[in-house]
Order: C-alpha cells, then sequence, then structure tokens
C-alpha cells in the first residue's frame, strides 16, 4: 500500500478498476466497503491483519468483486459479507480454520 494512503479503505478509495492493492506488512483497524473490482495482497497472512474491530470488517457491495490473497482478516461480526451481487474470492494456501472471537 503506498505510504500517501494512511488506510487500506484510502487506497481502496483511489484505486481504479481491475487495480491490485499491496498491502504492508500491519494490523489495519478498520472496515472496508468495497464497491468495484480490486485485489488486496498481503505478503503473508501473519503479517497483514484486516481487524473488524467487532464490525463488518469487509463488505463487497453492488457490483464490486475482491479478491483476497495472503493476509488475515478477524474481528469482524461477519468478517468478509457480500452484498445485493458483490462477489469474493480468498486465495489461501494451507489455510487454518479459526474460529472468530465473538464479544
Amino acid at each position: 500500500m503506498p505510504a500517501q494512503f494512511p488506510t487500506v479503505q484510502g487506497a481502496v478509495e483511489a484505486a481504479q478498476e481491475g487495480d491490485t492493492i499491496l498491502i504492508v506488512p500491519g494490523t489495519y483497524r478498520e472496515n472496508l466497503t468495497v464497491a468495484k473490482s480490486i485485489a488486496l495482497i498481503g505478503p503473508d497472512r501473519d503479517t497483514a491483519v484486516l481487524d473488524g474491530g467487532v464490525s463488518d470488517a469487509v463488505t463487497v457491495a453492488s457490483g464490486g468483486a475482491l479478491v483476497l490473497k495472503s493476509l488475515t482478516v478477524t474481528n469482524g461480526r461477519e468478517g468478509v459479507s457480500a452484498r445485493r451481487g458483490g462477489q469474493v474470492w480468498i486465495v489461501c494456501r494451507k489455510c487454518p480454520a479459526r474460529p472468530s472471537p465473538r464479544s
């Protein structure tokens, strides 16, 4: 994620259809809304974390298509959700099934 975007959501909003956003290592405590076709790719699932803070972590809205690769989405009430025709692809090798903590 380029330094000019202090948040992942800021990078999502600036992205064009078909763009790939490379996430640098870190924990991002924010909730994303995606309404376009993009990819979010981290360096690996242990060092790039989207923490939803017990709210919706990632919402893909109508017309959006999101590829998630090499990052962890955690603490989201719904985790990753697709609404009104949104599409999500999760690319993962050797993904452990880890339950999401509930509050």
